[in-house]
């Protein structure tokens, strides 16, 4: 039974009870619910009834949760992303919700009585709304869901992986089915403007998650499941239950910039083969060319409460979002929260309290610690012995510009390993000496001059020659006056050239999403999907060197260039010859022992300057 008190604006407090009875079938759970609401008026709290029926129901409820034998594999990931709507007015912003779950092909979209829709949300600051969180818009099915994703131009009727023996669409409405097959993607947006309510504007920090979560349980195969009311205090049993410990999702923004947080070109969703390296590519994408920071950490798990502490610092990296007074004792005031806790079990052939367990760090299920997360990147390397695992892992990825932080966004995935002989690794391998009037940075990063015709070949190689590789894109979305086109499609090697003319209007980072299906049906049960995103900077300045400066004799000082990429070539023009500590890098040292001219030259061609110098 579950009890969550909310402000409505004009309706005083809402109180809601749920309660959700569980069956252990064939194919999970089937769940029963008795859902009762009632408005108090006036501000007043009357929780006497309440109290009587938790009383009855932990009275009526078995100690301990029983993990069933099915492993539960309708729920996917989750992840919010935000936009800011200046369009709109200085306080607007899109909010996109998208998750991953199991559904029909029905057009109205996913119908599993297994997942909990529509999706309530709040919003709450760190200044005149800490411990008061106010309610977005909800989130009703089917208006507010959207017909393709952001940036895989996913569709809400096809299935995210491909089976090469597909099972075929369920008749019913419902799907209880202990499958990915139907895993399915869905994005959901709701504009909203802050409330008038903070008229203060300026916290810098604010905080978006689910309003309250429901008696659902996560199922994850790296879970340890306590009893089921561990707690015996009377009002955090409103918002503590054990079993609600699949992964929340969360996000927290600073106002003070405009910005929108990053977004991913991949799914929330993957299949990983057992006794294979798995890499998984997040493909971030951020309008704004911010810096990102990614960790794994423990998941944020459903709503808590504790003692209310004026000091809001004292919660932590997550904010509270409510607070609420106990009359029994008298003036007993506690908060509501989502928390970071660990709940991971023992590893296998160990038990007890003193256990090693599994870990968010490099062993957030059974994979012989062999996780890691690239905190450049995001990408996700592990190896694992063990198939039929369904676990979640929360990602947090930390946006900055320069020294400023910007977001912080808790992004779900769910992993299911599975057994298989095969594993796709396609390699994307950019044709280097056909690139024209762009120069290659790194990790598929290009920077050209506003005005220059680029073209950017790229070959993509299935190495063991047992798949064919089709590769599409989406360049129509992120760059229409371009052009791709492809040779030796549904092959093992496939010839990418990207094409385009510039103008000397733009500016700015752009990007391409290439999809690379891998069919290898003669060896493995699944044709595998990775994507792969390309970035252009489109530079109208061009190379800017260092500030002309001054040393002493005897001393050394670096170099920089910016808006030129990474292939630059350092010369003397005049002054003391050989005082350059390399002459093709960004950044070299020099120690002149006179008046030095140094020239930078990049390989940048178009409407903006391919050479600096600098003075010493």
């Amino acid at each position: 039974m579950t009890y969550s008190i909310k402000n409505k604006e004009g309706e005083g407090l809402v109180m809601q009870w749920k309660t959700a009875i569980y069956h252990k079938v064939r194919y999970g759970f089937a769940k029963q619910k008795c859902i009762g609401q009632r408005v108090f008026g006036g501000g007043k709290i009357y929780l006497l009834i309440g109290l009587m029926l938790l009383v009855f129901s932990a009275a009526a409820q078995p100690p301990c949760f029983n993990l069933p034998t099915s492993s539960y594999q309708s729920r996917g990931g989750r992840e919010l992303i935000l936009r800011k709507r200046a369009d709109l007015g200085p306080r607007s912003f899109e909010l996109f919700v998208h998750v991953n779950i199991v559904g029909n092909n029905l057009t109205i979209g996913p119908t599993n009585d297994n997942v909990q829709l529509p999706i309530f949300f709040y919003i709450t600051d760190t200044c005149i709304g800490k411990f008061n969180s106010t309610p977005l818009p909800d989130f009703v099915q089917p208006a507010s869901w959207l017909p393709k994703g952001l940036y895989l131009n996913d569709t809400l009727a096809k299935r995210i992986h491909s089976f090469c023996n597909p099972l075929s669409e369920p008749v019913t409405t419902t799907n209880p089915y202990d499958t990915v097959q139907y895993m399915r993607s869905v994005w959901m947006s709701r504009i909203f403007t802050v409330p008038n309510t903070f008229t203060n504007y300026t916290c810098g920090k604010w905080q978006i998650g689910e309003s309250f979560n429901y008696a659902s349980t996560d199922l994850a195969t790296n879970i340890d499941y306590p009893c089921y009311y561990p707690y015996s205090s009377y009002l955090t049993s409103i918002y503590e239950q054990s079993s609600y410990y699949f992964a929340s999702y969360l996000l927290q923004f600073n106002n003070l910039l405009p910005n929108n947080t990053p977004g991913f070109a991949s799914q929330l969703d993957f299949l990983a083969k057992a006794d294979q390296w798995t890499t998984i590519q997040q493909n971030p994408i951020d309008d704004e060319g911010d810096s990102l920071v990614f960790t794994s950490v423990p998941n944020v798990t459903a709503s808590m409460t504790r003692p209310y502490n004026p000091d809001i610092q004292s919660y932590g990296d997550i904010l509270p979002t409510d607070i609420v007074t106990n009359p029994n004792p008298p003036n007993l005031q506690y908060v509501r929260c989502d928390t970071i806790r660990s709940w991971y079990d023992c590893v296998p052939g160990q038990s007890g309290p003193n256990c090693t367990r599994y870990n968010a760090v490099n062993n957030p299920f059974d994979c012989d610690s062999t996780f890691s997360v690239n905190s450049n990147t995001g990408e996700i390397r592990f190896f694992t012995k063990t198939a039929g695992q369904h676990v979640n892992i929360t990602i947090k990825v930390d946006e900055y510009r320069g020294n400023t932080w910007l977001s912080t966004n808790y992004r779900v995935l769910r992993i299911h390993t599975i057994d298989s002989g095969y594993a796709s690794n396609p390699l994307v391998i950019v044709d280097t000496p056909n690139v024209q009037q762009a120069v290659i940075n790194n990790n598929l990063e290009f920077t050209a001059c506003a005005g220059a015709n680029i073209q950017i070949p790229i070959i993509f190689k299935e190495p063991q020659g047992l798949g064919q590789l089709t590769i599409t894109d989406l360049h129509g979305n992120s760059l229409p006056s371009a052009s791709l086109t492809y040779q030796n499609n549904n092959t093992d090697s496939v010839y990418s050239l990207l094409s385009w003319n510039t103008l000397p209007t733009d500016s700015g980072w752009y990007s391409v999403v290439y999809n690379i299906v891998d069919s290898a049906c003669s060896v493995s049960a699944v044709s595998e999907k990775s994507s792969k995103v390309i970035r252009i900077f489109i530079s109208k300045q061009g190379i800017v060197g260092s500030n002309d400066t001054s040393i002493c004799a005897g001393q050394s000082v670096k170099l920089f260039t910016t808006g030129a990429g990474s292939n630059i070539n350092w010369n003397v023009l005049n002054g003391t010859a050989n005082s350059l500590s390399c002459t093709n890098c960004q950044n070299p040292t020099v120690a002149p022992t006179a008046t030095t001219t140094y020239e930078a030259v990049s390989q940048l061609t178009g409407n903006c300057k391919a050479r600096d110098t600098v003075t010493v």
